[in-house]
């Protein structure tokens, strides 16, 4: 594995409403909350049709319970997290510092994390001996309020080290952090005090990736996330439309409906399977680092019941994720 999970935030719809789908099933642990944040929203930049999520506070005095990120496999040598993120302020406070995003070890306490300071520079803290210890910091402003900058944070717990890159360019390394811990989490916020924090942060254009496999596994680079749905039948196999007679348009949804859906019972087992031609990328798209199928799903009863997603460039070859057993409420896998 290298890319761990990407989003673009689109398949939620938005509101309070996109809060309870994120968490049913996905990586996403915790999700703070407070009126109107905590959930997905359009885009705060005006030239933007996207959406974004926007970052509530944490809670219990918990700075890294805003926005928690359990990583689908947890990292014993280096995880990347890359994502753009708006402020619509600089931090007023030193209270009110977004952590903009740390790692975090199985009890939820930060190894590493990246904090933006009240004149825009960058500081990186990290755990020197169990004690949260400045690092590194650019001392001098890297970012600015409204607008989206892009963020990779590396960080390698096998030898303590990493780095920071912001819009392509690096602007810090850091050494020293303890190694003791695997890295479980991935985590946002944007305070460094639950009392005070940046009402207008966003964040989009999520990617994790860890050190192992043979492709995306070191520094990726600028980059966008996008979600290309399905748009034409090539064949519905043994599956029925909950309504009308084609398949592609009751998945390509932007806000989940789960009453119009495709179904297969469990006679002939394997279900021949369904196919579908998905939606090309703008044609200013030079280059695809990688594809995440997401699927939603759920059976009808107790029993045993898998489902298997597959992408293929030619209907002939095919590279066919894992067997999911599925759980008997709606849930994305």
């Amino acid at each position: 594995m290298a890319i761990q999970w990407a989003d673009d935030f689109s398949r939620y719809g938005t509101g309070s409403n996109s809060r309870l789908r994120m968490l049913e099933g996905l990586p996403y642990a915790v999700i703070g909350s407070a009126t109107g944040i905590g959930q997905v929203t359009a885009s705060p930049d005006p030239t933007d049709t996207g959406q974004a999520f926007r970052l509530a506070n944490g809670s219990f005095n918990v700075i890294s319970s805003a926005f928690r990120i359990a990583l689908p496999t947890v990292v014993s040598g280096t995880v990347g997290v890359c994502f753009r993120a708006w402020l619509g302020s600089l931090p007023d406070t030193s209270l009110a510092r977004p952590r903009l995003i740390g790692t975090c070890r199985s009890d939820n306490t930060y190894l590493a994390y990246l904090q933006v300071e009240q004149n825009g520079a960058l500081t990186v803290i990290g755990r020197v001996s169990g004690v949260d210890t400045q690092l590194a910091t650019t001392t001098n402003p890297v970012i600015q309020p409204s607008s989206f900058n892009h963020y990779e944070f590396i960080h390698n717990k096998a030898a303590g080290t990493g780095s920071v890159y912001v819009n392509g360019v690096q602007q810090l390394t850091f050494t020293g952090v303890d190694t003791a811990d695997n890295i479980v989490f991935a985590a946002f916020s944007p305070s460094s005090n639950t009392g005070s924090f940046i009402t207008n942060t966003w964040i989009k254009d999520l990617v994790i990736w860890d050190g192992t496999g043979s492709q995306n596994n070191s520094l990726m680079g600028t980059v966008i996330v996008r979600s290309i749905r399905p748009d034409g039948d090539v064949a519905l196999g043994d599956w029925t439309p909950s309504t009308g007679t084609t398949g592609f348009n009751l998945l390509a949804k932007t806000t989940p409906n789960d009453a119009t859906y495709l179904s297969a019972s469990d006679v002939p087992m394997p279900s021949a399977a369904m196919q579908f031609t998905m939606s090309n990328l703008p044609p200013d798209i030079t280059s695809v680092r990688g594809l995440v199928p997401v699927i939603r799903v759920r059976k009808i009863d107790g029993g045993d019941a898998q489902v298997q997603a597959g992408v293929s460039p030619n209907g002939t070859n095919w590279d066919d994720g894992a067997n999911r057993p599925i759980t008997s409420a709606f849930t994305y896998y």
